[in-house]
């Protein structure tokens, strides 16, 4: 029994005399606030979030009015390894995404164009097409980084990483003109060109400079 809790004791001393780390940072994506704690000097642990906050945006095209909003939120976790001496390191870790953008088109009288074929849709007062853009809720990650290691006091970080996963789109219709079957069948056909398109967009890039203070 004493040697068990001995050995607790120096396990605990062990973990304690690791360096805890704050940080903050400024990028992609967006203001980030973390911890990090050294479990050696060659592999640290990090959590992190970061914010962009949400984006409200509105535009007209052909008399068409579009409007909607983007929301970028994300929290991390992190592994860092030392791979020589010195602060430079590889990463790999987890993140928790919130990243979506939604439009809407309205106009009434003016002319939507939809479809393979560009067919053309005279809306109404009460016409409307949502278009959404949502990234994964979870996606690994991989990248760079400098900071996070040895050493007290103030530090200076930096990653260049990304996230995995491709968006999915969602597209709706409602309204007199919208929500014919052939309008349906159109909007989808719109939805699937948008798809075909971010399809080659497989990834959420980050790129961020900040401070650390370790303790």
């Amino acid at each position: 029994m004493r040697r068990s809790m001995a050995l607790l004791a120096l396990a605990g001393a062990s973990f304690t005399t690791q360096a805890g780390e704050v940080y903050g940072g400024i990028g992609l994506p967006g203001l980030m606030l973390g911890y990090a704690h050294a479990y050696s000097p060659s592999l640290t642990a990090r959590v992190d979030v970061a914010t962009l906050g949400s984006q409200d945006y509105s535009t007209t095209r052909d008399g068409v009015a579009y409007s909607g909003s983007i929301k970028a939120h994300r929290a991390g976790v992190f592994g860092d390894w030392f791979v020589f001496s010195g602060g430079f390191r590889l990463t790999g870790g987890v993140t928790f995404n919130t990243l979506s953008a939604a439009v809407a088109a309205v106009g009434a009288g003016k002319v939507l164009q939809l479809g393979d074929a560009n067919t053309s849709y005279t809306l109404t007062a009460d016409d409307r097409l949502d278009l959404a853009i949502r990234f994964p809720k979870t996606t690994p990650y991989i990248g760079i980084g400098y900071g996070h290691h040895s050493g007290k006091g103030l530090g200076f970080v930096w990653d260049i990483g990304a996230s995995i996963g491709k968006p999915k789109v969602t597209a709706t219709g409602s309204g007199t003109a919208l929500s014919v079957a052939q309008a349906q069948t159109d909007i989808a056909a719109e939805a699937a060109k948008i798809q075909k398109d971010l399809d080659k967009v497989s990834i959420i890039p980050q790129v961020t400079l900040g401070i650390s203070y370790r303790f």
